[in-house]
Protein backbone atom coordinates (compact mmCIF):
# COMPACT_ATOMS: atom_id res chain seq x y z
CA UNK A 1 0.00 0.00 0.00
CA UNK A 2 1.85 3.61 -1.27
CA UNK A 3 2.48 5.73 2.01
CA UNK A 4 0.51 8.82 2.75
CA UNK A 5 3.45 11.68 3.23
CA UNK A 6 2.28 14.75 4.47
CA UNK A 7 4.22 17.88 3.25
CA UNK A 8 4.09 20.72 5.74
CA UNK A 9 6.23 24.12 4.46
CA UNK A 10 6.87 27.62 5.53
CA UNK A 11 9.11 30.10 6.95
CA UNK A 12 9.03 28.70 10.62
CA UNK A 13 10.47 31.72 11.79
CA UNK A 14 10.13 30.58 14.69
CA UNK A 15 8.26 27.14 14.76
CA UNK A 16 6.22 27.42 17.48
CA UNK A 17 3.05 24.77 19.19
CA UNK A 18 0.31 26.25 17.30
CA UNK A 19 2.54 24.56 14.19
CA UNK A 20 2.99 21.24 15.75
CA UNK A 21 -0.65 20.78 16.83
CA UNK A 22 -1.77 21.64 13.26
CA UNK A 23 0.83 19.19 12.40
CA UNK A 24 -0.43 16.31 14.70
CA UNK A 25 -4.18 17.08 14.13
CA UNK A 26 -3.41 16.52 10.09
CA UNK A 27 -1.53 13.36 10.64
CA UNK A 28 -4.21 11.80 12.88
CA UNK A 29 -7.24 13.11 10.37
CA UNK A 30 -5.86 11.74 6.91
CA UNK A 31 -3.75 8.78 8.37
CA UNK A 32 -0.52 10.09 7.56
CA UNK A 33 2.58 7.91 7.69
CA UNK A 34 4.61 11.01 8.05
CA UNK A 35 4.65 14.73 8.39
CA UNK A 36 7.72 16.48 6.33
CA UNK A 37 8.48 19.63 7.75
CA UNK A 38 10.31 22.13 5.00
CA UNK A 39 11.46 25.36 5.86
CA UNK A 40 11.63 27.92 3.08
CA UNK A 41 14.99 29.28 1.95
CA UNK A 42 13.46 32.09 0.02
CA UNK A 43 9.93 32.01 -0.09
CA UNK A 44 8.20 33.79 -3.35
CA UNK A 45 5.39 35.81 -1.47
CA UNK A 46 7.32 36.83 1.66
CA UNK A 47 10.64 39.02 2.77
CA UNK A 48 12.40 37.48 5.96
CA UNK A 49 14.37 39.35 7.54
CA UNK A 50 14.56 38.78 11.27
CA UNK A 51 16.57 35.07 10.98
CA UNK A 52 18.24 33.08 8.15
CA UNK A 53 17.53 29.64 6.91
CA UNK A 54 20.05 27.71 8.67
CA UNK A 55 18.83 28.53 12.54
CA UNK A 56 15.14 28.11 11.20
CA UNK A 57 16.27 24.94 9.55
CA UNK A 58 17.74 24.02 13.15
CA UNK A 59 14.52 24.99 15.43
CA UNK A 60 12.37 23.02 13.50
CA UNK A 61 14.72 19.79 13.77
CA UNK A 62 14.41 20.78 17.83
CA UNK A 63 10.79 20.71 17.77
CA UNK A 64 9.96 17.84 16.18
CA UNK A 65 12.93 15.76 17.40
CA UNK A 66 10.98 13.56 19.50
CA UNK A 67 7.76 13.03 17.45
CA UNK A 68 8.96 9.68 15.29
CA UNK A 69 5.95 10.36 12.78
CA UNK A 70 7.77 14.05 12.14
CA UNK A 71 10.89 14.62 10.00
CA UNK A 72 12.79 17.61 8.40
CA UNK A 73 14.24 18.03 4.74
CA UNK A 74 16.94 20.63 3.66
CA UNK A 75 15.89 20.40 0.39
CA UNK A 76 14.83 23.93 -0.13
CA UNK A 77 17.61 25.16 1.87
CA UNK A 78 20.16 22.92 -0.32
CA UNK A 79 18.30 24.04 -3.30
CA UNK A 80 19.00 27.86 -2.32
CA UNK A 81 17.43 30.60 -4.11
CA UNK A 82 12.80 31.05 -4.60
CA UNK A 83 11.39 28.03 -2.63
CA UNK A 84 9.04 27.16 -5.03
CA UNK A 85 5.95 24.34 -4.05
CA UNK A 86 6.30 22.54 -7.66
CA UNK A 87 9.30 21.66 -7.70
CA UNK A 88 9.36 20.68 -3.88
CA UNK A 89 6.91 18.18 -4.26
CA UNK A 90 8.44 16.54 -7.35
CA UNK A 91 11.76 16.31 -5.41
CA UNK A 92 9.29 14.09 -2.91
CA UNK A 93 7.71 11.97 -5.63
CA UNK A 94 11.22 11.38 -6.61
CA UNK A 95 12.54 10.13 -3.16
CA UNK A 96 9.67 7.84 -2.86
CA UNK A 97 10.19 6.54 -6.40
CA UNK A 98 6.55 8.04 -7.54
CA UNK A 99 4.69 5.11 -5.03
CA UNK A 100 3.76 7.66 -2.18
CA UNK A 101 0.61 9.90 -2.22
CA UNK A 102 1.47 13.35 -1.47
CA UNK A 103 0.12 15.50 0.60
CA UNK A 104 0.46 18.92 0.75
CA UNK A 105 -0.40 21.23 4.01
CA UNK A 106 -1.15 25.37 4.23
CA UNK A 107 -3.26 27.11 5.75
CA UNK A 108 -6.50 29.15 4.57
CA UNK A 109 -4.75 32.19 4.20
CA UNK A 110 -1.79 30.91 1.38
CA UNK A 111 -4.79 29.13 -0.08
CA UNK A 112 -6.30 31.76 -1.17
CA UNK A 113 -3.18 33.26 -3.38
CA UNK A 114 -3.00 29.86 -5.12
CA UNK A 115 -3.40 31.69 -8.64
CA UNK A 116 -0.10 33.17 -7.71
CA UNK A 117 2.44 30.09 -7.08
CA UNK A 118 3.94 28.61 -10.10
CA UNK A 119 2.75 26.13 -11.55
CA UNK A 120 -0.52 25.45 -9.54
CA UNK A 121 -3.02 23.85 -11.54
CA UNK A 122 -0.20 20.89 -11.97
CA UNK A 123 0.98 21.36 -8.09
CA UNK A 124 -2.88 20.22 -7.71
CA UNK A 125 -3.18 17.75 -10.30
CA UNK A 126 0.28 15.57 -8.53
CA UNK A 127 -0.56 15.87 -4.76
CA UNK A 128 -3.58 16.37 -2.51
CA UNK A 129 -3.82 19.28 -0.99
CA UNK A 130 -5.03 19.78 2.98
CA UNK A 131 -6.39 23.27 3.57
CA UNK A 132 -6.27 23.76 7.52
CA UNK A 133 -8.81 26.44 9.10
CA UNK A 134 -7.91 29.98 10.63
CA UNK A 135 -9.95 32.53 12.47
CA UNK A 136 -11.13 35.51 10.40
CA UNK A 137 -11.69 33.12 7.05
CA UNK A 138 -14.70 32.41 5.07
CA UNK A 139 -14.03 28.82 4.23
CA UNK A 140 -17.11 28.87 1.68
CA UNK A 141 -15.91 31.66 -0.07
CA UNK A 142 -12.42 30.67 -0.08
CA UNK A 143 -14.19 27.43 -1.98
CA UNK A 144 -15.75 29.62 -4.51
CA UNK A 145 -13.09 31.23 -5.42
CA UNK A 146 -10.14 28.83 -5.90
CA UNK A 147 -12.80 26.89 -7.87
CA UNK A 148 -12.14 29.77 -11.04
CA UNK A 149 -8.64 29.03 -10.67
CA UNK A 150 -8.15 25.33 -10.35
CA UNK A 151 -9.21 22.59 -13.13
CA UNK A 152 -10.52 20.69 -10.43
CA UNK A 153 -11.08 20.79 -6.78
CA UNK A 154 -11.31 16.94 -6.20
CA UNK A 155 -7.93 16.71 -4.42
CA UNK A 156 -8.61 20.04 -1.92
CA UNK A 157 -9.75 19.02 1.33
CA UNK A 158 -10.38 21.54 3.95
CA UNK A 159 -9.91 20.78 7.72
CA UNK A 160 -10.89 22.56 10.73
CA UNK A 161 -7.75 21.98 13.47
CA UNK A 162 -7.05 23.05 16.67
CA UNK A 163 -6.59 27.23 17.21
CA UNK A 164 -4.06 28.43 19.33
CA UNK A 165 -3.72 32.01 18.53
CA UNK A 166 -0.25 31.94 18.37
CA UNK A 167 2.04 33.34 15.50
CA UNK A 168 5.43 33.98 14.59
CA UNK A 169 5.36 37.46 14.19
CA UNK A 170 3.86 37.55 18.12
CA UNK A 171 6.59 35.77 19.01
CA UNK A 172 9.48 38.11 17.69
CA UNK A 173 7.86 41.44 19.17
CA UNK A 174 7.41 39.19 22.62
CA UNK A 175 10.88 38.47 22.27
CA UNK A 176 12.28 42.24 21.56
CA UNK A 177 9.67 43.62 23.97
CA UNK A 178 11.58 41.17 26.93
CA UNK A 179 8.34 39.11 27.45
CA UNK A 180 8.21 35.57 27.97
CA UNK A 181 7.75 33.14 25.07
CA UNK A 182 7.62 29.57 27.10
CA UNK A 183 4.22 28.81 26.81
CA UNK A 184 4.48 29.32 22.80
CA UNK A 185 7.16 27.49 21.71
CA UNK A 186 8.82 24.01 22.68
CA UNK A 187 10.99 24.33 25.17
CA UNK A 188 14.95 23.79 22.72
CA UNK A 189 13.88 25.82 20.85
CA UNK A 190 13.17 28.60 23.52
CA UNK A 191 16.64 27.88 24.58
CA UNK A 192 17.93 28.02 21.03
CA UNK A 193 16.78 31.52 20.48
CA UNK A 194 18.02 32.86 23.82
CA UNK A 195 21.47 30.92 23.23
CA UNK A 196 21.78 32.55 19.44
CA UNK A 197 20.15 36.10 20.47
CA UNK A 198 17.47 36.09 18.05
CA UNK A 199 15.25 38.37 17.08
CA UNK A 200 16.58 40.65 19.52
Amino acid sequence: MPSKIGIFGGTFNPIHLGHLIVADDVLCKFKLDKIIFIPSYLPPHKVIKDTNAKHRYKMVKLAISKNPNFKISPVELNRKGKSYSIDTVKYIQKLYKNKAHIFFILGVDAMQEIHTWKNFNELVDICHFIVVSRPGYDTLHLKKKIAKYLDSTEKVHFMKVTHTNISSTEIRVRIKTGKNIKCLVHSDVEKYIYQHKLYV
